[in-house]
């Protein structure tokens, strides 16, 4: 079964020719002066786990109430080493909606399940 090692949000994310990722600013909240609002450019750099060969996941952001704020992303492809069962991908969002304080949840699935989440917390400053 495929399991997420990690799931960041960071402010800059590049993967070398071997794959290594590099991150840069990671964050789990943001401050806001006001809601409804947009995040200007955001990554998202994961890690998953599992049996070797490819695995197809998605990517979800919703809100706390459960509602899709983007429409998923994939089924992205993603090659797992068949040395160690170990891959990585990064996403990149660009003007982030976000419509309310509160928290936000970037869900990763496969197979239709939630394999890994990391939660967003959006608050006033």
């Amino acid at each position: 079964m495929t399991r997420v090692g990690y799931a960041i949000l960071c402010d800059y994310a590049v993967a070398d020719d071997k794959g290594k990722q590099v991150l840069v600013g990671v964050f789990d909240r943001i401050f806001v002066k006001e809601a409804p609002t947009t995040h200007g450019r955001c990554y998202l750099a994961v890690e998953l786990r599992g049996i070797p060969g490819k695995v197809q996941v998605r990517v979800l952001v919703r809100d706390d109430a459960s509602h899709d704020i983007l429409p998923a992303i994939g089924p992205l492809s993603v090659p797992l080493s068949p040395e160690y069962g170990g891959g990585n991908f990064i996403l990149e969002f660009n003007s982030l909606p976000l419509p309310r304080l509160g928290q936000y949840h970037i869900l990763v699935e496969a197979d239709g399940k939630t394999i890994g989440e990391r939660v967003l917390y959006v608050e006033k400053r």
